[in-house]
């Protein structure tokens, strides 16, 4: 699984990462995206992450990196 680490002090500067995709439990399922989008909410979200605890929604593991759901 792939997923796109966003440095926590300066957005503009991204990442990806590979990690190993999670066992998936009985009645769960996994999907595969053809496309996303980056809306003006998730971008004010990050950008203002330290202020209002965003980061510490979507902890990754990785020192200084974060998550922005899309």
């Amino acid at each position: 699984m792939h997923r796109i680490l966003v440095d926590q002090k300066k957005i503009t500067q991204t990442q990806t990462d590979d990690i190993a995709d999670p066992v998936l439990a009985p009645g769960e399922a996994r999907l595969q995206l053809e496309s996303f989008a980056l809306t003006a909410n998730n971008v004010t979200y990050a950008a203002s992450g330290f202020a209002i605890g965003y980061w510490k929604f979507f902890l990754t593991g990785v020192e200084g990196q974060g998550l922005v759901p899309v």
